[in-house]
């Protein structure tokens, strides 16, 4: 009779040998997403709502850009070999970049254009609104509507970030010039007034730090979802440093007016120059995640971190001291960049 010992050997080794088995299986990629023609830079951007990937390639066509749908038609478990659909400005020209960043929210995409001409003014900058009339099984071939600063100006490089939740668009313009200030950036807000239907050519409100500075390229990201936006600005100053920081809007009437300047203004606690604190942001439920992918770890230069924030109160109150936990990696080496997205 085999002892109780080895049996349990046996549980513990079949549990280890099951657990790697499902480990490798989570590791391996369930689809890749290739473009029937080749298209260059593709994946410099990318988003995924529901059953839809979007997914951008700026370098397509001497730099006129594109962006690709690809759509799952059995809920996710597999994925077309090519696109289901190519998305194109159609304004657009070469060296526009369309598709530097793109952002997806159920059946309404939004990219971003940001070195494209607007008015005579090179660089100014434009985001592309397309809306699926069929919960994202077909996209027109053609923008529902373009995005556009009323105050934009040359190298302000609107589109340059883009995130859209809802009836909510946003857009930063990371080199925009204003009051004076060369470069402090800011960002804008476009509302749809019916769901997503149609869209505003101008934006509905534009956002600025209250304490903004030269070279403090708010706009540089951004990212909203429900009532909270957030917009890194990646030189903007803590004390005399150019660390960099996210400022916290958040409308208090569900999206549909947003204060002139943030609620609040997220730091790391252990912030130095040129960390690039802001370089990307993201926002689900109560918990904030901002990348620093130029921070030094140890005396590894650019090794790259990110930084928790964690609201107690569904994004009503941020912690005004420091981050709730700082992510490295443990195998983290000098110009690895972690935090870039």
């Amino acid at each position: 009779m085999m002892s109780s010992f080895t049996i349990t050997r046996l549980v513990l080794f079949a549990v280890l040998i099951a657990c790697l088995i499902s480990a490798s299986t989570l590791l391996q990629q369930d689809a890749k997403l290739v473009p029937s023609v080749a298209a260059a830079e593709l994946g410099y951007s990318s988003s995924i709502s529901g059953n839809v990937a979007l997914v951008g390639a700026y370098g397509v066509n001497s730099n006129k850009g594109a962006a690709y749908i690809f759509r799952s038609s059995d809920g996710r478990a597999t994925w077309p070999s090519s696109e289901t659909q190519k998305l194109t400005a159609s304004d657009g020209v070469a060296s526009d970049k369309f598709g530097w960043s793109v952002s997806i929210s159920g059946n309404v995409s939004l990219v971003g254009a940001p070195f494209a001409t607007v008015g005579g003014k090179s660089q100014r900058g434009a985001a592309y609104i397309f809306r699926s009339p069929d919960g994202g099984t077909t996209w027109p071939s053609g923008e529902t509507q373009k995005l556009t600063a009323s105050d934009g100006n040359t190298d302000s490089m609107l589109g340059r970030s883009v995130s859209i939740s809802g009836d909510i668009a946003l857009a930063g313009a990371w080199l925009h010039d204003f009051s004076g200030i060369i470069d402090p950036g800011a960002a804008y807000v476009f509302r749809s007034p019916n769901g997503g239907t149609t869209w505003p050519s101008q934006e509905t409100q534009k956002l600025t730090a209250s304490d903004a500075g030269k070279n403090y390229h708010l706009g540089y990201s951004c990212f909203v979802s429900g009532n909270i936006a957030l917009v890194g600005a990646i030189k903007s100053h803590v004390g005399s440093t150019d660390q960099g920081a996210v400022y916290v809007f958040r409308s208090s009437d569900g999206g549909t007016t947003w204060p002139s300047s943030e609620t609040q203004k997220l730091t790391a606690s252990d912030g130095a120059s040129v960390d690039w604190f802001g370089n990307s942001v993201s926002f689900s439920g109560n918990i904030s995640l901002v990348g620093a992918r130029r921070a030094d770890i140890g005396s590894n230069s650019y090794q790259g971190a990110a930084y928790i924030f964690r609201s107690p109160d569904g994004g009503a109150t941020w912690p005004s001291s420091s981050e709730t936990q700082k992510l490295t990696a443990s195998d983290g080496a000098a110009g690895d960049a972690l935090g870039w997205s």
